[in-house]
């Protein structure tokens, strides 16, 4: 009945129907015909059965599931074996129960028969799958009845090829096959080496030659493999850098929520393709959306007089970290009235991004500890990246810092002090022998402290022929002004020595306790490099925990050179990036 008469009482009426020889739809729960002055939003959701006539009944299913859409991430286009496939879908109507059917045809010609091979939403096909084509079916059921809806398929157009078991797998197996300490939580920190770096021809032909000879340069072969070693190493918290913004939203955001885990992403500054990712085990811990923030480099280093458009404030929004950014004008101002460039490559330039986001700990029975840690905050960083400018990521380092030191001070003022603890994560472009690194580990720039009392004296912690800031007037951004500067350098004219006893800032971390590398062992010198060319072998990836509010149990041992240098350098057919990942078992202290 159309009839836009509504009845308040939507229980069937005693003379429901005035011509008893109508068809009738008759209530779910009573069995009884529906009265027919109801409207049809109201009649049909309380529909059970259509009686017609003649004494023919049909059942009613209100708003069924439907299947949409059934797609594959780009990263399908390649099968791998032992590497897991799963499908982007998209449902409307009542929750879904689906029915997923994975199908194998060894043969080569159409007719030959598909075998079921697997029911579960994901397939991982084995060694003897190589060859076979695969397509997957889904069916939505719903809930209720055994009426299936309009199932959809994909074919994959590919076969399935045979891939090696990733090398830091293999590597680590005896460490991964241990039990874990009790209480403990897992992390992952892995630079995945962007799409956005590799796909064009003439970047693979200069950076990354070897991986093309090896044919292993294309992502959907590297990120299957990542993929695979991210699923196997069950870490309950990730920090991911290089990350292809379409590869997260249609890859990683549904591998994440297969896996238990919850994801968030964020891109660079000034339209980059790639940014960081942090995935956490929703068994574990919780996302505090109240405590999430973006930071975005550019902004801490903005004047007071900035453009509240430019620090990416809408109408009566205030900005997030004031403390932090009011702290680094006063350490920079007078330093970027010296140099006018570095104000400039700091505000208008960088697009450098920090994923600060607050973590609740999930108690139980199995992992809780006397700890009265309540909260993670978690820094996920990937700093600039050019070999002259460690004064800039030495700054990069001073603001990450102080706005953790800030958020720490905020959480803890609301929620009550001793609750929280902080880690640093991620891809610093730094060496252990730099002065971010010296910030970072040792709290203040070390090196040079002895020519304090001969330069500048006791007021400034970090003199001006410190480390930190000898390429201050040699690095300028763009490649043209470079090669002015290196063509000026070349004829006697480069840049001037630096006057002694000239401003520079006293940097130092000013968060509580220390900061602990997790895989310091003495002896940073013997340390393998995390990110592995041809051309350049450093350490420049950290998982860095604050102590004594979090203590370091294992670590997963990094290669070394002799397993790096199988396929001359990283990716390779069994490492999918020029990184590798650091893996972390970690427990709050009692």
């Amino acid at each position: 009945n159309t009839s836009p008469t509504s009845n308040p009482n939507p229980n069937p009426s005693p003379n429901p129907n005035p011509n008893p020889t109508s068809t009738q739809l008759m209530h779910r729960e009573t069995g009884e015909p529906l009265d027919y002055c109801l409207s049809n939003g109201e009649a049909w959701p309380l529909g059970a059965e259509l009686v017609f006539p003649d004494g023919e009944r049909r059942a009613v299913r209100f708003d069924p599931p439907r299947l949409l859409e059934l797609g594959v991430s780009p990263v399908f286009k390649r099968l791998l074996s032992g590497c897991e496939v799963f499908p982007s879908l998209k449902v409307t109507g009542a929750t879904a129960e689906l029915k997923y059917e994975w199908f194998l045809q060894s043969g080569t010609s159409p007719t030959d028969d598909w075998a079921l091979a697997g029911a579960a939403p994901t397939f991982t096909p084995s060694e003897n799958d190589v060859g076979a084509a695969l397509w997957l079916r889904v069916t939505p059921l719903g809930t209720e009845g055994a009426t299936p809806g309009r199932a959809l398929s994909h074919f994959f157009t590919r076969r399935i090829e045979a891939a090696p078991e990733p090398m830091l797998l293999v590597q680590r197996r005896e460490w991964l096959a241990e039990p874990r300490p009790e209480g403990s939580f897992r992390v992952l920190s892995y630079n995945l080496l962007a799409d956005a770096y590799t796909r064009q021809e003439n970047i693979q032909k200069k950076l990354f030659p070897y991986a093309v000879r090896n044919e292993c340069i294309d992502s959907s072969y590297r990120f299957n493999l990542a993929l695979r070693e991210i699923a196997e190493v069950g870490a309950d918290l990730l920090c991911l850098q290089e990350v292809d913004a379409s590869f997260y939203l249609r890859t990683l955001r549904p591998f994440a929520a297969l896996h238990g885990l919850t994801g968030t992403f964020v891109g660079k500054a000034g339209g980059s393709s790639e940014g960081c990712a942090i995935l956490a085990r929703d068994a574990r811990f919780a996302f505090e959306d109240e405590y999430a923030y973006d930071v975005v480099h550019r902004r801490l280093f903005l004047g007071p007089d900035a453009d509240p458009s430019t620090l990416g404030l809408g109408a009566g929004e205030s900005f997030p970290f004031p403390e932090t950014r009011a702290q680094m004008q006063e350490l920079l101002g007078p330093l970027c009235a010296l140099y006018p460039d570095l104000r400039v490559q700091l505000t208008e330039h960088l697009n450098s991004v920090t994923q600060l986001r607050v973590l609740r700990i999930r108690r139980d029975d199995a992992a809780d500890t006397d700890s009265p840690l309540e909260f993670l905050i978690v820094a996920n960083n990937h700093l600039y990246y050019h070999p002259l400018a460690d004064h800039i990521r030495c700054i990069q380092m001073c603001a990450v810092l102080e706005s953790l030191r800030e958020l720490q001070a905020r959480i803890e003022a609301e929620h009550g002090g001793g609750r929280t603890a902080v880690m640093l994560i991620g891809d610093l472009n730094s060496c252990v022998r730099s002065p971010a690194y010296e910030l970072l580990t040792a709290g203040l720039c070390r090196s040079g402290l002895d020519a304090i009392d001969r330069a500048v004296g006791a007021d400034y912690e970090t003199p001006a022929d410190h480390k930190a800031w000898e390429n201050l007037n040699k690095f300028f951004w763009g490649r043209q002004k470079r090669k002015d500067a290196a063509a000026a350098a070349a004829n006697g004219g480069g840049a001037p020595p630096v006057p002694r006893g000239e401003y520079r800032p006293r940097l130092k971390n000013r968060l509580r306790g220390q900061l602990v590398d997790a895989y310091y062992d003495g002896d940073n010198e013997a340390r393998p490099a995390t990110n592995f060319t041809p051309s350049f072998r450093e350490v420049l990836d950290y998982v860095c925990v604050q102590a004594p509010e979090l203590e370091v149990l294992r670590t997963a041992e990094v290669p070394g050179a002799d397993l790096l240098e199988e396929y001359e350098a990283i990716p390779s057919p069994v490492c999918p990036s020029d990184h590798v990942s650091l893996l972390v078992d970690v427990r709050p202290r009692g």
